[in-house]
């Protein structure tokens, strides 16, 4: 897409990795978008080399001087070497990769400083917090790419699901742009009098709505315990909306699902995100509307990639009061970048968590304080397998002087449980009740 309409040659080498299905298909993906410039001839398919790649290349090589001009008397035999000893094809590698590390060790090194010199959030003044917020807010909404909600009807389709002495479920569908919807699970607590707070409840990668709300499907029990029922049985309406990280059967391939969404988005200079947060928007737009929520106490709460949402969207949705970040919260320089743990997303083929020079922008202290003055809460367990308690500490440590600093520290609280990678709701409920239960004494969460 990036390459259109200028010309391409793709050709598959016949010991390549790539399955000729599979560079079957990238090219048929490929040829939509030389259609639709109205420039089909440029996308050329080099003919397969059944032999050992030398004739494919030179026929290849001798198409890309023809399209850049040269004439056929002029081009002679084509020198290509195809055959190199396997030390120095080795030792070029190496050379190439070791030169990339020192330069992203560098920048890493450097970013600590640039950001702090960005943002000055100890410095700010209190009379000057209110505008390193927005510009917080406008960085992070141009590194997103955010989509303009379009002032199109909901045209909201329900269907019950469940009923229960405490709770009805629906079934939701929203519109949300042309071609893009948003579906969930809306739980409604019965006798509802006046308005009441409302919770968004966000899975994490391979979930699904039910997976936190235990209605119809697998509620996976010992990750979310149906954390948005209990949240509804606790007298809030919870929605439960389903986001588009899907998870393939192969857990070693399944990223390739997630990352075609990212390349797409990156194709048009957005994050993957972008899509959510838009619908995010309608989907609070939607819980605003009915008589039964009230529309200033509205509150988000995910796990995993969930937490991923609530911190990343949460910034750009001011119509949340209070936001749970859980399973996710860590030193972002830390999960991205460091080459000896394995935690590192670097040993992740996920493309979702490397974004342009974001390092230099944000880490989590830096989304949080772009939430600021809004609750926050961060849920995390001591035995995470998506941290360490030394990258947690060091996170942690940060968001506490902050908070001190901008005296926040009765919003920005944190959870920490002896736990695993999963919703702990003791703290977490109590926090919701005090930030959308104002008046109301907050309650223990009632024990699983």
């Amino acid at each position: 897409a990036l390459i259109a309409p200028r010309p391409l040659i793709v050709q598959r080498t016949p010991r390549s990795p790539v399955s000729a299905a599979s560079a079957l298909e990238e090219l048929v993906r490929a040829q939509r978008f030389y259609r639709g410039l109205g420039r089909s001839d440029n996308l050329i398919s080099g003919p397969e080399d059944p032999g050992d790649g030398a004739e494919g290349l030179r026929t290849g090589a001798s198409m890309t001087a023809a399209i850049l001009g040269a004439k056929a008397e002029e081009r002679g035999e084509l020198p290509i070497m195809l055959r190199m000893p396997l030390d120095r094809i080795t030792k070029a590698r190496n050379d190439q990769f070791e030169s990339l590390h020192r330069y992203l060790c560098r920048l890493d090194e450097e970013s600590d400083k640039l950001r702090e010199n960005r943002w000055r959030l100890l410095r700010t003044t209190p009379a000057g917090r209110a505008s390193r917020v927005e510009s917080l807010q406008k960085d992070l909404s141009d590194l997103m790419g955010v989509i303009p909600s379009q002032d199109i009807p909901l045209n909201p389709r329900t269907s019950l699901v469940k009923a229960t002495d405490k709770f009805a479920a629906y079934d939701v569908l929203l519109d949300v742009l042309p071609g893009v919807e948003a579906y969930g699970q809306l739980l409604v607590p019965r006798n509802v009098k006046g308005r009441v707070p409302a919770v968004i409840c966000q899975h994490g990668i391979g979930g699904k709505p039910w997976s936190v709300t235990g209605i119809g499907g697998d509620p996976k029990p010992e990750v979310y315990h149906q954390f948005a029922t209990r949240l509804a049985e606790r007298g809030y309406v919870t929605f439960a909306p389903y986001m588009a990280v899907p998870e393939g059967d192969d857990r070693r391939t399944s990223p390739d699902l997630l990352d075609i969404l990212v390349r797409q988005a990156a194709a048009l200079g957005k994050m993957r995100t972008s899509v959510e947060l838009v619908k995010l928007n309608r989907i609070v737009d939607f819980l605003q509307s009915q008589r039964f929520v009230n529309p200033e106490q509205i509150g988000y709460y995910g796990l995993s990639y969930g937490g991923y949402s609530a911190i990343w969207m949460g910034p750009l949705e001011p119509r949340l009061k209070a936001v749970v970040i859980s399973g996710y919260f860590n030193d972002w320089r830390a999960k991205i970048t460091d080459e000896t743990n394995h935690k590192s997303f670097l040993f992740s083929p996920n493309d979702d968590m490397h974004n342009w020079n974001v390092l230099n922008r944000f880490t989590h202290l830096e989304l949080i304080a772009a939430m600021w003055p809004r609750a926050v809460c961060i849920e995390f367990g001591e035995r995470d397998i998506t941290t360490t308690p030394e990258w947690h500490a060091r996170a942690w440590a940060q968001v506490e002087e902050f908070a001190h600093v901008w005296n926040a520290s009765d919003r920005i609280v944190r959870d920490r449980f002896d736990g695993p990678h999963e919703i702990h709701g003791v703290l977490t409920f109590q926090f919701l009740d005090r930030w959308l239960r104002p008046g109301e004494a907050a309650e223990r969460a009632p024990k699983r």
